[in-house]
């Protein structure tokens, strides 16, 4: 008999730069994955919340004082 397991509550899984070069070292065990993966394009878990992280320190485009506006000087 196949049991579902639809809430089972799984451990949570890390990438780190081992396993990207687990992936990249051997593609045969990955082959069914997406080429992205089995290239290593993808973010370790550091890699991403550095990313996360750099991406909130900037300002938003409304939210910049050198966006003021600019007056145009029109030669009509």
């Amino acid at each position: 008999m196949n049991k579902i397991y639809l809430d089972k509550d799984y451990k949570k899984f890390k990438i780190t730069q081992k396993t990207k070069k687990d992936i990249i070292n051997s593609p045969k065990e990955y082959m069914n994955c997406d080429v992205r993966i089995r290239m290593g394009l993808f973010y370790t878990d550091e890699e991403k919340e550095e990313y996360i992280k750099k991406s909130l320190s900037k300002p938003l485009p409304g939210n910049n004082p050198s966006n003021e506006k600019i007056k145009i000087k029109s030669k009509i």
